[in-house]
């Protein structure tokens, strides 16, 4: 199957779900109908997970959502969370999961997320702050 046949799909199924709309809280069902997607390519698991975020990070780019929503989502990609997650699904699948291991992933994925937005807030509120002092 090609990208762009495989896109269309992806977007066809997301577009069946009743007033969805993309944000950064339902990336994870975009996540899951696009690994039930892929699932039947025929490719090596590692090929898979790259196609699996090339898409989600191409549907998010493509949607219409505010740009600090955008972001986040993207944010959520780029920062590794959707590979964790990705590798938790197939482990969770194969039987492969400790549990102690997940609650510490999630910790760390969550830890890293917080630290992202509140250092993105901090610059905002400094901007601000030198621009109140130069009037």
């Amino acid at each position: 199957m090609k990208f762009e046949h495989i896109f269309s799909e992806l977007k066809n199924k997301i577009e069946e779900i009743d007033g969805f709309e993309l944000n950064s809280h339902n990336l994870i069902k975009v996540l899951r109908i696009t690994i039930e997607i892929v699932e039947v390519v025929n490719l090596p698991g590692n090929e898979k997970k790259r196609l699996v975020i090339d898409l989600i990070k191409r549907f998010v780019n493509d949607s219409k959502i505010d740009n600090k929503e955008k972001e986040l989502c993207l944010e959520i990609i780029n920062n590794g969370t959707l590979d964790e997650t990705i590798d938790l699904v197939v482990d969770a699948s194969n039987g492969n999961l400790d549990i102690n291991n997940i609650i510490d992933l999630g910790s760390s994925c969550c830890a890293i997320l917080l630290k992202k937005l509140l250092e993105k807030k901090d610059k905002k509120k400094k901007k601000k702050k030198r621009a109140k002092l130069k009037f």
